[in-house]
């Protein structure tokens, strides 16, 4: 009975240390995958570009130049951070005109205006409710309540954990996420163009 006590005496230390670690790793993870998934927000956003303002469709050049950096994106099984960022560069420098990088930056303020406004409405809801004080005393800060679920984003917690652990990685082939369904849209859609001219 003693050893099984200084047993568990032993182990629990270990487990909320690796608990601790798991959670530092799946911060810095959330952190730097955060490129990344604006890098699937702008290809959502110049999908939605092309459907509500025809008269800012992609030229010829300007459609075969966006479906290389798709089928980059297709073909990468991690994505990482500098990948996007250098992607997102190419995207907003040398392929999107002016006329479309407006439309584009309207689309992306309004989405955060609207993402403020949602988890302003949460708080207050949940505080409200008197929910916030509940949980927050169940899983206070760094807590690894969220590991399992999902992330800010709807992401599978499996996926980044996948990316803090060196494994794939790329939300937009990551069936049934926002940002692979409009990926999939605009490829399909450039791939239409292509096909048509």
């Amino acid at each position: 009975m003693i050893s099984i006590l200084c047993l568990v005496l032993l182990v629990s230390p270990a487990l909320a240390a690796q608990r601790r670690v798991d959670d530092a790793a799946l911060r810095t993870a959330r952190e730097e995958t955060e490129i990344i998934l604006d890098l699937g927000r702008l290809l959502g956003f110049v999908h939605r570009m092309t459907q509500e303002s025809p008269e800012l469709d992609f030229e010829s050049d300007q459609a075969r130049e966006m479906l290389e950096i798709l089928e980059e994106i297709r073909g990468t099984p991690r994505m990482t951070p500098t990948r996007a960022r250098t992607m997102i560069q190419r995207i907003e420098d040398t392929i999107l005109t002016a006329a479309q990088l407006a439309y584009t930056d309207r689309l992306w303020i309004n989405a955060q205006r609207n993402d403020q406004r949602n988890t302003q409405n949460s708080r207050a809801e949940s505080a409200s409710s008197g929910q916030e004080s509940a949980s927050a005393s169940r899983a206070g800060p760094g807590s690894s309540s969220r590991q399992g679920t999902s992330t800010e984003d709807g992401a599978p917690a499996g996926s980044l954990a996948s990316y803090a652990a060196g494994g794939p990685y790329n939300p937009m082939t990551e069936t049934g996420r926002r940002h692979a369904e409009d990926f999939e849209a605009l490829y399909a859609y450039l791939q239409t163009k292509r096909v048509g001219r």
